[in-house]
């Protein structure tokens, strides 16, 4: 029944009253402003981040909405109207352009010692592959999400919920903070590295390039609306662009001047395939952004077709980038691709400084969704402590809003500082991406979107549709072949980085060209 609407009968009235109580969240401002946010941004704003809601701060007569909050970064907005429009104008065009950039990023300058340890044969067919069994994967869950045809559930996190409950939305809240954060970790160990390899400021150590960066990057993680990193973001994407142009003219140039690389191979030994698994499900990286740009777009029917093409030019763009620089540096190249290019060339260096830049001004971009979870947890999901209890309610909202904000300055600066301290400690950034791609990758990539399926799709109690047992075994051998790969390759990264014993060096059986 309708607010307002008359009372015809006690029965009603008593109905009306028990749906109206109010709960615990509504009587908690804090709570509001906290619970349940994770990262559904406005895609115009970020280039890769995945998922969640957005809230209200406070409401006016005629359900007008005169703020709200993405993922904690304030937007004036003059109704939910206007709220609703920022993801209701996406063409196939600008939605094509976003899954692009949403998957091209930092990982794809690994792909050349992917090749290294799987060949060339074998680094094309596991790259392919995984390409379709991710984009599959990403279609599944836009299926898991329509089956359930609620407009109020649009993102990675609220599908889980639906159905797993609080702790579907936990698991994946969790591989959304490894993910994430581990990327960040990547993005310091990246940039400091781009700056070290320049002629000029060489003579400056890694970790202290990393200590320069960490009050910048951590400075940036302050800022309360994210829109105006939007110039560094498309900075970013056109610094990339620009960074793989250049990696393939030097590639080309080193192989029309010295030939094919000698140790070139068509297949390495299969003990090594599971870094190069690693590294490739850490470049597909957007599979949050596939709900959120699926909601955006005006003509979502032509959303799969659409993804698929879209994913058949990122997967060409990888592989022949990978093979290309595999072709022309096989023999040096063993972690990020700029780390062969010629150290005394100009432009190779604009292009380090470059990358590091942009890199450093997106930090905060992959940052911001791990630390509203992380916030989440501390501050409303666990017992809270503060100075303003016991009558932390009757405090006046300035006060309220001052010690949330200092508690969240305090929580990013001890993230940021333990990332920085992680890429000190752990120097190899190629390894370090395997470890990110076998623990959080694969679990959002493969491994949860089949087990959505399965118990949304298949075996839901509501469907009248008989049940179809070989999309059942497909889903289960796609659940049971992220879990091997993605244990595989978290176990040769973590050997390979606490005994610095690569295990191409060992195990690694080439079968030549």
């Amino acid at each position: 029944m309708a607010l307002g609407d008359d009372v015809d009968s006690p029965e009603e009235e008593e109905m009306e009253v028990t749906v109206q109580e109010p709960s615990e969240r509504d009587e908690d401002p804090e709570r509001r402003l906290m619970e349940d946010s994770l990262f559904d941004i406005d895609l115009n704003m970020v280039p890769t981040v995945p998922d969640d809601d957005i809230e209200a701060d406070e409401q006016v007569e005629g359900g007008d909405v005169s703020a709200v909050r993405v993922n904690g970064s304030a937007i004036s907005l003059k109704s939910q109207k206007c709220a609703q429009s920022i993801s209701t104008e996406y063409s196939a065009t600008k939605a094509a352009f976003h899954i692009f950039k949403g998957n091209v990023g930092a990982a794809i300058f690994s792909l050349g010692s992917a090749f290294v340890q799987s060949g060339v044969v074998a680094g094309t067919v596991i790259i392919t592959s995984l390409a379709v069994i991710c984009v599959h994967c990403m279609l599944l869950l836009v299926h898991c999400k329509q089956s359930l045809d609620d407009p109020q559930i649009q993102t990675y996190g609220q599908v889980a919920c639906a159905a797993f409950g609080r702790g579907g939305k936990h698991a994946v809240d969790v591989f959304i903070v490894i993910t994430q954060l581990g990327f960040c970790c990547v993005y310091y160990q990246f940039a400091s590295g781009m700056l070290h390899t320049i002629p000029i400021l060489s003579g400056i150590p890694v970790g202290v390039w990393v200590g320069v960066m960490f009050p910048i990057a951590t400075a940036l993680t302050f800022l309360p609306n994210m829109n105006k990193l939007v110039p560094a973001a498309m900075f970013a994407t056109f610094a990339t662009m620009f960074a793989l142009l250049v990696g393939y003219g030097y590639s080309i140039v080193t192989i029309l001047s010295d030939g094919i690389d000698p140790k070139v191979a068509a297949v390495a030994g299969m003990s090594t395939w599971p870094m190069c698994v690693g590294k490739t499900i850490s470049a597909f990286e957007g599979i949050g952004l596939v709900l959120p740009i699926e909601n955006s777009m005006k003509d979502k029917p032509q959303f799969p077709s659409l993804l698929k093409k879209t994913f058949m030019i990122i997967t060409t763009l990888y592989v022949t980038f990978g093979l290309f620089g595999y072709f022309a540096y096989a023999t040096v190249l063993k972690g990020e691709f700029t780390e062969v290019l010629p150290k005394s060339d100009f432009l190779s260096s604009l292009i380090r400084l470059g990358m590091a830049i942009a890199i450093l001004f997106t930090f905060p971009l992959q940052f911001f969704p791990a630390s509203q979870i992380i916030e989440g947890w501390l501050f409303v999901r666990a017992k809270r402590y503060t100075l303003l209890q016991p009558h932390v309610k009757a405090a006046p909202d300035f006060f309220r809003k001052f010690e949330l904000v200092w508690k969240n300055l305090l929580s990013r600066s001890a993230i940021s500082m333990l990332l920085a301290m992680l890429a000190i400690v752990v120097s190899d950034m190629s390894t370090f991406l395997v470890l990110i791609g076998g623990i959080g990758g694969a679990a959002l990539a493969v491994i949860i979107p089949p087990l959505l399926h399965l118990r949304l799709v298949i075996f839901n109690p509501k469907s009248t549709q008989k049940i179809n047992y070989l999309v059942v075994a497909k889903d289960i051998s796609l659940v049971v072949f992220g879990i091997v790969c993605g244990s595989l390759a978290t176990f040769d990264s973590l050997k390979e980085m606490l005994t610095g014993e690569e295990v191409s060096d060992v195990t690694v059986t080439l079968i030549p060209m």
